[in-house]
């Protein structure tokens, strides 16, 4: 007896593959993309999404989806509600309409009016009852409910939370649409707190928040771009609805992942629970990026669909962390979103020959150490709206790095000891300075104390010390011998 593996997909989280005698395997007579989507057609799901979108106060759209209380309701065909449930028990082995209905995510009620007719069609059959009542009666698959099931796990071999339709989450999007937020200055300023910028980049930058266009940050590395597309996260204080996932014709694409999308723990009204509430998702690509992860990914072992990264990101931040080091060039990749900038919508490939066309709800921010003029010509920086240069902090921001990274360890610092430092260390070395150097030389000063058993402090001879160690020599010179290192010798 041949055995098929069905994967099982509970709130996000793969369980481990069960195997499962397999009785009869019906091969499709043909991909079942093809029949979605005759000739390359698309599937409209959904258009520009635009300021429009309504929020209240708290952050939440104006109406909550409520949990479905029939399968209308649910926006999903029949066919895909029952072929989840005979997956679920083909997985499991024997289940309860209880038991479905959590995994599912869907109402006692629901799950009632799906298995009617399977018990009617001698589909499934009571193995064990209890007291409770029915929804707590134990159900196993009959050899023709197995078939069924094998059948649809071929198809489509998701199994978790119900997933929403498209139509579903398209609307749902627009009303909780990043492009509709609005932040005040002072959520700005709070949220860029942590950093020590000038008031004209902090204003600008708030500008930018605001125009929900796209942002390049470059500058020297060291000087804050990431820390600032972090902390823009937190000036986007709405909440947003994530599906565990989204059905296109028969085919499912998972949402939801918890290593990007993080869940709220507050108490929250009650909703449809197909989606996860969680604080507005920010998702880095970094240099490894390529063409391809833009696409829908295809996942043999669980024959369905996990979204690309720009699609996680809906309703929050996208970011392109050292724009220009990717493996594909800057203009290819902009070349790619030219659509999804301007439209609000991105369109991707299944499989075959068909596209379906999704929502693209993201601020999408570059981040580069390269000069913009590097990474295009004027044409091609247009596309980019918004572009702000990050400068080396001055003088008196060093000195306010200093003394925060001094303190950030419990150290108490002398104005006259860091300025000081830096005449020797940056103006007599033309050193330029680096939002990052404080705390990385300070750590280092902690780090040489320690070795040597003592107390930590800061004076001129100790950061110099620390320095000598954290700087790239620019001479060919011998290394300075450290103090502790020549009575070592």
């Amino acid at each position: 007896m041949r055995v098929m593996r069905v994967a099982l997909v509970v709130r996000g989280r793969a369980e481990e593959n069960q195997e499962v005698p397999m009785l009869q395997r019906t091969r499709l007579a043909e991909p079942a993309a093809d029949r979605l989507f005759p000739g390359g057609d698309h599937i409209e799901a959904g258009g520009h999404l635009n300021a429009g979108g309504r929020l209240d106060a708290g952050g939440w759209p104006d109406s909550l989806p409520t949990e479905p209380r029939t399968v209308d309701e649910t926006g999903l065909a029949e066919d895909t509600l029952r072929g989840l449930v005979l997956k679920y028990i083909l997985a499991s082995g024997s289940a309860t309409p209880r038991e479905i209905a959590d995994v599912l995510c869907l109402s006692p009620r629901v799950i009632d009016e799906v298995m009617a007719p399977l018990k009617h069609e001698r589909l499934v059959q009571i193995s064990g009852s209890a007291s409770q009542g029915e929804q707590w009666f134990n159900y196993l698959l009959t050899a023709s409910g197995r078939d069924q099931a094998v059948t649809a796990a071929e198809r489509n071999g998701y199994v978790g939370p119900a997933p929403v339709s498209w139509a579903q989450y398209a609307a749902l999007l627009e009303r909780q649409s990043v492009h509709a937020m609005r932040v005040p200055r002072p959520a700005v300023a709070r949220a860029l707190s942590g950093l020590v910028l000038s008031s004209p980049l902090i204003d600008t930058i708030g500008v930018a928040v605001n125009s929900s266009h796209s942002i390049l940050f470059s500058g020297a590395p060291g000087n804050g771009k990431t820390s600032i597309t972090r902390a823009m996260r937190d000036m986007l204080e709405g909440r947003v609805l994530v599906p565990y996932a989204v059905e296109v014709g028969h085919q499912t694409i998972t949402i939801f992942d918890p290593r990007v999308h993080e869940p709220l723990t507050e108490d929250l009204p009650a909703y449809d629970r197909r989606y996860v509430a969680c604080r507005r998702p920010i998702v880095t690509l970094g240099g490894e990026l390529v063409l391809e992860d833009l696409e829908l990914q295809w996942d043999e072992a669980n024959r369905c669909y996990n979204a690309p990264p720009p699609l996680k990101a809906n309703g929050g931040i996208l970011v392109v962390d050292d724009f220009g080091r990717q493996r594909v060039r800057p203009s290819e990749l902009l070349n790619r979103w030219i659509t999804p900038l301007e439209a609000g919508w991105d369109q991707l490939r299944m499989r075959t020959e068909g596209t379906i066309r999704v929502p693209f709800d993201v601020l999408v921010v570059f981040s580069s150490n390269r000069a913009p003029a590097e990474l295009g010509d004027e044409a091609f920086l247009r596309r980019i709206r918004y572009k702000i240069h990050v400068p080396d902090p001055t003088r008196e921001e060093f000195v306010e790095l200093m003394h925060r990274a001094s303190a950030a360890v419990g150290l108490v610092d002398d104005p006259d000891v860091t300025v000081a430092f830096m005449r020797r260390e940056y103006e007599e070395a033309e050193r330029e300075y680096r939002g990052c150097h404080p705390t990385d030389i300070i750590r280092i000063l902690l780090d040489c104390a320690a070795y040597r058993g003592e107390r930590a402090r800061l004076s001129v001879e100790a950061l110099a010390e620390a320095a000598s160690i954290y700087f790239v020599a620019r001479t060919s010179r011998p290394d300075h011998v450290l103090p502790w290192r020549e009575a070592m010798s």
